[in-house]
């Protein structure tokens, strides 16, 4: 099974590795004081759909803030901030991510990424992710038939 804290694990493992100009990814919550450029990965919304009897749809919505200094003598409005919401769009062009899910072999699923709104010194990028998951962990116990006995009858 796959959990929201296992998809914000595996996006925070990818961007640090991926865009190094980030001074600091941070999940859920910014710090006090934090340096520039830097990333909050948020998660916002969750739901769980049936799929079938063993399994359910999940989607679950994510929420990236970039937060980049308007104030230095290098912005240009098209620059740095925009600059790092590319970056940060192509890291899901592929269409997936991978995310451990304490298997040997990680899962893989779909991811849809967006741009958001930007403000002065700020830019989001909205990204979903959807897959489909167990409904239960526990092992079924229920007996399965053992064998099937038919008599056919033939009139005539």
């Amino acid at each position: 099974m796959i959990t929201c804290v296992d998809i914000v694990g595996a996006l925070h493992t990818l961007i640090v590795e991926q865009i190094p100009e980030f001074e600091g990814v941070y999940i859920e919550y910014m710090p006090e004081v934090f340096n520039r450029p830097c990333l909050l990965i948020q998660a916002v919304t969750s739901s769980m759909l049936p799929s079938n009897c063993g399994l359910v749809e999940v989607t679950a919505n994510f929420k990236l803030t970039i937060f980049d200094s308007p104030y230095d003598d290098s912005y240009t409005p098209m620059g740095g901030v925009l600059s790092l919401q590319d970056k940060l769009l192509g890291l899901f062009r592929k269409g997936h991510i991978f995310v451990p899910d304490g298997s040997k072999k990680p899962r893989a699923p779909k991811v849809q990424a967006g741009i958001g709104d930007r403000e002065e010194g700020n830019a989001f990028v909205n990204l979903q992710v959807v897959f489909l998951d167990a409904r239960d962990e526990t092992l079924d116990t229920t007996p399965l038939m053992e064998s099937i006995e038919t008599k056919t009858q033939l009139k005539g």
